[in-house]
């Protein structure tokens, strides 16, 4: 849907952000990383977002409102040591999609991929970068 507001009238715009149904949410969990990308300097910052108090009561009033997917975002949320209880939560609630980037090195562990296997709305991408010398593929199949 494209839809054409002139700035001067914001107050249309604020209008239409509050009409438009909310389907999904992002939530910042941290800046820490396992890895020292030479692409990315965004690890450098090392701070954990929001509080686990805060983000369920988000996860909470999102759903109250309509959302269906969950977008936790950082740099690698599996240094959070919570984020596990996080996805869960938000699956109990009812979010229908949990999309998740994971640069893959916290995933290797068994008990971690057997837990997030029990997730059925989990997606999660792996991203891969760096030097080809450097480059391993893991496939897991959560079969």
């Amino acid at each position: 849907m494209a839809v054409n507001i002139c700035m001067k009238d914001i107050r249309a715009l604020h209008q239409l952000a509050l009409e438009r149904p909310l389907t999904d949410i992002g939530i910042f969990l941290t800046s820490y990383c396992n890895l020292a990308s030479k692409m990315c300097s965004y690890w450098k910052e090392r701070e954990h977002g929001v509080s686990y108090d805060r983000v369920l009561s988000l996860l909470e009033e999102a759903r109250s409102l309509g959302a269906t997917r969950f977008h936790p975002f950082g740099t690698e949320i599996f240094t959070r040591e919570d984020t596990l209880d996080i996805l869960s939560y938000a699956e109990t609630i009812g979010f229908q999609e949990i999309n998740v980037v994971s640069n893959g090195n916290l995933l290797l562990d068994e008990q971690r991929i057997e837990w997030l296997a029990t997730l059925r709305t989990l997606c999660i991408s792996i991203s891969l970068d760096g030097p080809r010398s450097y480059s391993r593929v893991y496939l897991v199949s959560m079969e």
